[in-house]
């Protein structure tokens, strides 16, 4: 990769950081993305703060349970438990997650792509 095409992909990656972190500010300050899908994984992360990990399907008065794979609603419970309030946590899990998936992706490639190295040469 030439030297400007470095400079070009640093830059974006700096101005998305930036972009980020000012969108976790706005939204924490104003509510902005609170909507019914926050607002089921943040009631299965207070839940799970509390010591209930799933609530039974109906226990006399009210319907519970979940779909959910429950990765990120521990994880939010976890920074909760450190006295942090619910949807702090959540922005803040989110925000690691998707900061750390490109990573992931790279990692996940690199383990299943064949290695340049192990292709036969041509003699």
């Amino acid at each position: 990769m030439s030297r400007w095409a470095r400079v070009v992909v640093g830059g974006v990656a700096v101005l998305t950081a930036m972009v980020l972190v000012v969108d976790a500010l706005v939204s924490l300050a104003s509510g902005t993305y609170l909507n019914l899908g926050s607002g089921v994984w943040l009631a299965l992360a207070r839940d799970t703060h509390d010591g209930v990990f799933y609530r039974p399907l109906w226990n006399g008065s009210e319907y519970g349970g979940t779909r959910y794979f429950p990765m990120l609603f521990l994880l939010s419970a976890g920074v909760m438990r450190t006295g942090v309030n619910a949807v702090t946590a959540g922005v803040t899990v989110s925000m690691a997650v998707s900061s750390a998936a490109p990573s992931w992706v790279r990692l996940c490639f690199m383990s299943w792509a064949p290695s340049p190295r192990a292709a036969p040469s041509r003699a």
